[in-house]
């Protein structure tokens, strides 16, 4: 009789080691399922908190560098300011040195731009065409670093481009 009970529900062995071994393999299931997921959220959580500290050191990094952009503009504009105050007017080489200086002076910074009305020195025309004007002889220079981080005076003029208009107005 119990070789009839035994081969009708397979061996006694077999039937103590399929449940085990189910309950064994659902509860490492189980296990993979909490530690990937207690682990994946511990992972997420510890990459936003960099993302998070990175983005704060790159904002205050970036706040230093506009204060010193802003700071350099205000020396700029008190430079250019007493270089038209000067007897024999305003010096465009001089003052193209001076952002030339800064440029040096602020590996930082890619570039200084001066950009001035026309004719405000009142000498346009004899600026037309050169190194110190563009082609009606506006004071539109730009000190700039090259691709191989050699810095020199270039003239940058207006485009025309309509975003122009936004920031400079010509009210004549």
């Amino acid at each position: 009789m119990t070789q009839a009970i035994s081969r009708r529900s397979g061996s006694i062995r077999r039937q103590i080691l399929v449940p085990f071994l189910a309950t064994v393999l659902a509860s490492l299931l189980a296990v993979i399922w909490y530690a990937s997921s207690t682990l994946g959220d511990a992972s997420q959580s510890r990459a936003q908190d960099t993302l998070r500290s990175r983005a704060n050191e790159e904002g205050e990094s970036m706040g230093a560098m506009l204060l010193r952009a802003a700071a350099f503009s205000r020396s700029g504009a008190s430079i250019a300011h007493a270089f038209l105050q000067k007897e024999g007017g305003f010096d465009r080489v001089l003052y193209s040195q001076v952002l030339l200086k800064e440029l040096h002076d602020n590996p930082d910074f890619i570039g200084f731009y001066g950009g001035f009305e026309p004719n405000f020195d009142g000498q346009d025309a004899r600026y037309a065409k050169t190194p110190m004007g563009d082609d009606a002889g506006r004071y539109l220079i730009y000190a700039a670093r090259d691709a191989k981080g050699q810095a020199g005076i270039t003239v940058a003029p207006m485009t025309g481009d309509p975003a122009e208009k936004f920031w400079y107005r010509d009210w004549e």
